[in-house]
This record gives structure tokens, C-alpha cells and sequence, in this order.
């Protein structure tokens, strides 16, 4: 029983973390638009730098372990644990 209360919770946490990438990802769109819509002289140095380095890490394709990765990884796990 305890095993299976702990699997459940894993499920929701790894519901909980694509909620948040989305949510991350959708901030992140957010920040960017505002920036460039009232501050575009700083949205080119922005973009380039961390703006660039959220979304790397949220998406890559230049990070080497981003939240998607780790939220892919767990899905592996837990499909792995369903059978």
C-alpha cells in the first residue's frame, strides 16, 4: 500500500513539474514581449543572454540536462514501474 501511495505521489509531482515548465515557459514568453515592446534597446542584449539562458534550460537545445530532459526521464521511470 505504501508503495503504491508513493508511486501515486511521484505521478503528481511529475504532473506538478510539466505544469511548471509550462508555466516557466509561458513567463518567460511574457518577459521577453514586455521587454521588447518597451525596452527594446536592452531586449538584443536580453535575448542574448538570459533570456536565452532560461529557455536553453527549460528546452535546450544548448543545455546538456534541461527540465525537459529531467521530466522525460521520469516519465521513462514511471512507465517502466506501470509495466
Amino acid at each position: 500500500m505504501a508503495n503504491n501511495t508513493n508511486n501515486t505521489d511521484r505521478f503528481e509531482a511529475l504532473d506538478r513539474l510539466t505544469e511548471i515548465k509550462e508555466e516557466l515557459s509561458s513567463l518567460i514568453d511574457e518577459a521577453e514581449s514586455l521587454v521588447a515592446e518597451n525596452f527594446p534597446a536592452e531586449h538584443t542584449r536580453a535575448q542574448g543572454y538570459w533570456i536565452a539562458h532560461i529557455k536553453s534550460a527549460i528546452e535546450g537545445p544548448y543545455a546538456t540536462c534541461t527540465l525537459s530532459d529531467t521530466i522525460e526521464d521520469i516519465e521513462e521511470e514511471l512507465d517502466d514501474l506501470e509495466g
